[in-house]
């Protein structure tokens, strides 16, 4: 039985199928372009030189990587400074206090605030246990473990250190050499093996990273519990906290001395936590300022790539409509083809 089509009837269906591929891949395109506003061909909406869109696209990826660096960042300053303000406020003016009690010789109301100490230091370590974005926030680099240990284990420590001699200039330097050992060849006068660094800070001496605000440029914001101030309040909320609890309670003078001492700690404590708090207050305007910068940036960079391979939405829809149309046509006339060559074949 011979063919029903012809040599001519075969190429015609085969240009027609052709047709109907290109008009499909068209319409493919065109559909892609309108779901995302950019033309596909990026070689030609660049006009042959897709340099600087690569160049775009790379400074996006850098911005789309530090953006939610510096959210967490600002997320995690701003956690510390709450947590610095809690402290303060745990605080209050026990220091003032303690030393008006000590002035007047009013060793029972100096016995109260204390006890306030106890209760303070108790508030002030859980703040800096404190966490923001599932890291700690003072432990430094150390970011999974807490910063500071129980209360009642510092306010041991600090105990130790005032039973180490009934002399209470020596007591006082044992409690000093607790918080911050002598460099060698000094040996120190702590009874015990324990140290502040070691024992009562459970977090890393090393910092922990800075954020990157701007290629080459870093900004290190995270406090660690062991700063200068923060030890500075806690020793003197911890030496009020042992005084009634130390050998040398027995010793009213004695205990007077460890309590002037503790209230001029916190003074001076107070004072350096509040610098500390106006540092931190710098780092956190940089990171607004940056994440303010890093928007703005990228809002430039994606109107720039916008301008060169944006695709209007409307002329993407018109464009779908007209392949539509022109699918359908050639769907037609193949069908169309396909019924005239089957009646030439019939006849």
């Amino acid at each position: 039985m011979p063919s029903p089509l012809g040599a001519p009837d075969i190429l015609s269906q085969r240009r027609l199928g052709a047709a109907q591929n290109e008009a499909k891949a068209a319409l493919e395109r065109a559909r892609g372009e309108l779901a995302t506003g950019e033309q596909a061909d990026r070689f030609k909406a660049t006009g042959g030189d897709p340099a600087r869109l690569t160049a775009i696209d790379r400074s996006l990826a850098m911005l789309d990587a530090r953006t939610p660096l510096i959210g967490l960042a600002r997320t995690r300053a701003a956690a510390t400074q709450t947590a610095l303000e809690t402290a303060q406020t745990a605080t209050g003016d026990l220091g003032v206090k303690l030393l008006a009690d000590i002035r007047i010789g009013d060793l029972s109301s100096a016995g109260l605030h204390a006890r306030d100490a106890a209760t303070a230091l108790a508030q002030v370590l859980g703040a800096l246990n404190g966490s923001a974005g599932g890291r700690y926030l003072f432990s430094g680099a150390a970011v999974d473990a807490p910063a500071m240990a129980a209360a009642d284990d510092v306010i041991n420590f600090v105990v130790a250190g005032l039973n180490a001699d009934p002399d209470v200039t020596i007591a006082l330097q044992a409690v000093d050499d607790f918080f911050t050992p002598p460099a060698p060849p000094a040996v120190t006068t702590y009874p015990g093996p324990e140290t502040f660094g070691a024992d009562a800070f459970l977090g890393d001496a090393a910092d922990a990273p800075p954020v990157e605000l701007t290629p080459g440029q870093r900004l290190p914001y995270a406090v660690r519990a062991d700063a200068p101030e923060i030890r500075e309040l806690i020793r003197g909320l911890a030496l009020a906290a042992a005084a009634e609890r130390s050998n040398l309670a027995a010793d009213p003078a004695a205990q007077r001395t460890v309590l002037e001492e503790a209230g001029r700690s916190l003074i001076a404590a107070g004072d350096g936590v509040t610098l500390l708090r106006s540092q931190l207050g710098g780092a956190e305007a940089a990171l607004e300022a940056a994440q303010t910068r890093t928007a703005a940036e990228r809002a430039t960079l994606s109107i720039a790539r916008n301008d060169m391979i944006g695709k209007d939405l409307y002329d993407a829809a018109s464009e779908i409509s007209s392949l539509e149309g022109r699918l359908q046509a050639i769907f037609a006339i193949t069908a169309r083809a396909s019924e005239l060559s089957f009646v030439n074949f019939l006849r």
